[in-house]
């Protein structure tokens, strides 16, 4: 991950045409020219390096983030149990999980102007994360309330995969930016080991994990609240898939499929034979 990019390009914390800002790009700069080896975690994130920074095109490798498989998988048990607990209607509303930083690149105003656009549906909306947009994301909540709008700032990491499980749907990112674009966000792979349904923004980065179509997944795009209204609303009017989704990426998402993928890279750049 590059620092210049999180903190100049992405949060915009530094004004990029600042001292700090080009101080910044020049030691990223200097650092990768001389590595022997520069790999991240999509495609499109390493072109989009290598731009950045003035590397041969085609130069950085790609190795998956993947995720903890050995807690966040697939568990029917686990979500008819925590289903069970939560609702008890006949008809209970659809629920609705977004966790993570507040932070730009997650778009947290499209979520919450999503929700304002299906106040009158049955859908609760869950969110838990704090970070540097929560003031700004707290006032539009106070300035226009929204009941169904829930927000936790932080629930315990051995928690979070039965709040996961609770979720009928769970949410990705929907930012604007050219590093939204370009990254599958550690959550993105925990949801799929999950086998939840996911709806996030469309992007030529999660494509790369995907696929064009798909099955359990909207892709929306950037920053379009209509659309992630839409994308959630279809849920309510039908049937949610039975049983886990994603199976196809089970087993490429775990710590040997990615350790796999890391020595494979290695091969290659040392030309070392199978």
């Amino acid at each position: 991950m590059s620092i210049y990019d999180t903190v100049v390009e992405d949060r915009q914390l530094l004004p990029r045409r600042g001292l700090a800002a080009k101080l910044l790009h020049a030691l990223e700069r200097f650092a990768l020219n001389r590595a022997d080896l520069v790999f991240l975690d999509t495609q499109a994130h390493a072109r989009r390096i290598e731009t950045l920074f003035g590397l041969t095109t085609g130069s950085a490798e790609t190795v998956w983030v993947g995720a903890e498989t050995e807690h966040f998988h697939a568990d029917s048990t686990l979500v008819n149990a925590v289903r069970s607990q939560v609702n008890s209607s006949d008809h209970p509303p659809l629920q609705v999980l977004f966790y993570g930083q507040f932070i730009p690149l997650h778009g947290i105003e499209t979520i919450v102007r999503a929700a304002r656009l299906t106040r009158s549906e049955p859908i609760e909306w869950q969110l838990i994360g704090k970070g540097q947009e929560a003031d700004r994301i707290k006032t539009l909540l106070t300035e226009q309330p929204l009941p169904k709008v829930h927000w936790e700032p932080w629930v315990d990491y051995t928690q979070l995969r039965r709040r996961i499980a609770s979720a009928d749907v769970c949410l990705g990112i929907f930012g604007g930016s050219e590093k939204a674009a370009s990254v599958i966000p550690n959550k993105v792979f925990q949801i799929v080991a999950m086998g939840k349904p996911l709806i996030t923004r469309d992007s030529p980065a999660i494509r790369e994990m995907l696929g064009d179509s798909p099955p359990c997944v909207s892709l929306v795009p950037a920053c379009d609240a209509e659309a992630l209204a839409d994308a959630v609303c279809g849920l309510v009017r039908r049937d949610l898939p039975i049983g886990p989704c994603h199976a196809p990426l089970q087993d490429k998402l775990n710590a040997e499929a990615v350790g796999q993928q890391c020595m494979a890279m290695l091969k290659r750049h040392l030309r070392l034979g199978s």
